[in-house]
């Protein structure tokens, strides 16, 4: 990924000397906007990688299903959408891009963010076992 970052940030700057633009953009400024917009990366990692990489015989075809099937989907081991979040494709890809987002701190910083979430959900949990809150 630095690898491809550099050679991002010296297209940019190269092209914006050729058309006489003088810019202040620093390879540190890129990865504080990757940083920045990293949650929208972790979306298209969870929802369209799998269908990118995915054979055609494991895509799930949303075009003939009905509400009825949709609310009775199980995702056990043999369902194409659980197919391809195993396909080695998306586990290199994935893994890839999980280590870059752990490099910029988007990870721990995620957790720190959710962690009242959490907090806030084992406190109900709790509360529910203890018979405190109903459902």
């Amino acid at each position: 990924m630095d690898d491809l970052i550099k050679v991002y940030h010296d297209a940019l700057h190269s092209n914006a000397s050729t058309l006489g633009l003088k810019i202040n953009y620093s390879i540190e400024d890129i990865y504080e906007d990757l940083r920045d917009r990293a949650a929208y990366g972790l979306l298209a990692l969870c929802q369209i990688l799998p269908i990118i990489v995915a054979p055609p015989s494991d895509l799930f075809d949303l075009d003939n299903i009905d509400a009825e099937e949709m609310k009775n989907l199980k995702c056990d081991d043999d369902h194409p959408m659980t197919k391809n979040f195993k396909n080695p494709q998306y586990e290199k890809v994935a893994g890839k891009y999980l280590m870059h987002m752990e490099k910029i701190g988007f990870l721990t910083d995620a957790k720190e963010r959710m962690q009242p979430i959490v907090d806030a959900a084992n406190a109900r949990k709790a509360a529910e076992q203890a018979g405190g809150v109903e459902e």
